[in-house]
Order: structure tokens, then C-alpha cells, then sequence
């Protein structure tokens, strides 16, 4: 007496050992609209058919994030517009509408989110440091083309330097340029 449940076996190896030759393994059904089957194949479908949502996160009854029957991800959304759609809580901006990115020990070293008041999309690298623009890069080694410094200056083909500017350029072909203020 083991206290395990075995279907389709006569010797349950965990508390609840099912054996089957036939996909879904296991079905948790509310109504034929809301139900889970777990298959043995890997899969795990969470379907709330009155939404069209696959799968659904929920943190203490709320929506965290879904994944809709087009395979399209919301976070903070229960309506993904694409396979990505992230959505931040109102009266936010940055990070908090957005992509943080952290470094391997936790340091939050930049992120993309929106602007709250004009919508505008914000790309922000952390303090004191600038953003670079690569071009012709495997993605792992640099193929820098434009930086932009933290003091805002902006070196396109070269590493923008202190006093030469607010542009500065590096070209191997004629560069016509005005710089206004």
C-alpha cells in the first residue's frame, strides 16, 4: 500500500501513474470550453475557448500573460497584436513598459519601453554609459557602425570624442554634413 494511483498500470511508480497509447494523457476539465490535457509528448494545452487564449498566466486571479490560438505571447495583455506584445500598467514608462536587460550578475545594464505621455519608443542605456548601433555582425563579435556617448554626442564610423562636436563623422567617401543649433 503505497498510496499511489495507477491507470493503465498495476504498479504505480509516483502518486498518480498513468499508462495510455492514445494522446491526451490527462484531461482536466472544467467544461468543454475550459480544460487542460497533458500528453506525454511534451504537450501541455491550457484552453479557455470563450477567450481564444491557449494558455493563460494568472497571479492571484489577474493575467499576467497568455499565449492566444495564433501562438502570439502577451505579457500584461490578454490580446497580443503580434507574437510579441508587452504591455506595461498605465501611468508608466521604460522599463516598466517594456525589455530590461540585465548582466549575468544582476546589474541592469539597459532596456526598450515606451514613454507614457507621447508614445514614444525610449531606448535607454544605463548611467554613464552610451548606445551603440552594429551592422554586419554575427551578433557575438562587433560590427560597430554609430555610438552615441553619454553625453549625447554622436560618432558615426568612429567613437565620438569630447569637444570635436556634437557629430562627428568618419567616411571613406565625401561626406557633405551641416550641423545646425
Amino acid at each position: 500500500a503505497s498510496g499511489n494511483l495507477g491507470i493503465g498500470t498495476s504498479s504505480p511508480a509516483t502518486k498518480l501513474h498513468i499508462v495510455s497509447t492514445t494522446l491526451p494523457q490527462l484531461r482536466i476539465e472544467y467544461t468543454s470550453s475550459y480544460y487542460t490535457t497533458i500528453s506525454n509528448n511534451g504537450t501541455i494545452n491550457i484552453v479557455d475557448a470563450s477567450t481564444g487564449n491557449w494558455f493563460t498566466v494568472a497571479r492571484n486571479g489577474t493575467t499576467q500573460a497568455v499565449i492566444d490560438n495564433n501562438g502570439n505571447l502577451g505579457i500584461g495583455t490578454t490580446s497580443p497584436l503580434g507574437r510579441l506584445t508587452l504591455q506595461g500598467a498605465a501611468g508608466t514608462s521604460g522599463i516598466n513598459q517594456g525589455i530590461g536587460f540585465l548582466y549575468s550578475n544582476g546589474t541592469q545594464y539597459g532596456a526598450i519601453g515606451l514613454n507614457n505621455s507621447s508614445g514614444w519608443l525610449q531606448i535607454m542605456g544605463r548611467a554613464n554609459a552610451g548606445l551603440t548601433f552594429h551592422v554586419n555582425s554575427d551578433l557575438v563579435t562587433t560590427g560597430e557602425a554609430m555610438r552615441i556617448d553619454a553625453s549625447g554626442n554622436l560618432g558615426i564610423g568612429l567613437t565620438p570624442t569630447a569637444n570635436n562636436g556634437i557629430l562627428q563623422l568618419n567616411s571613406y567617401a565625401s561626406v557633405k554634413a551641416m550641423l545646425e543649433t
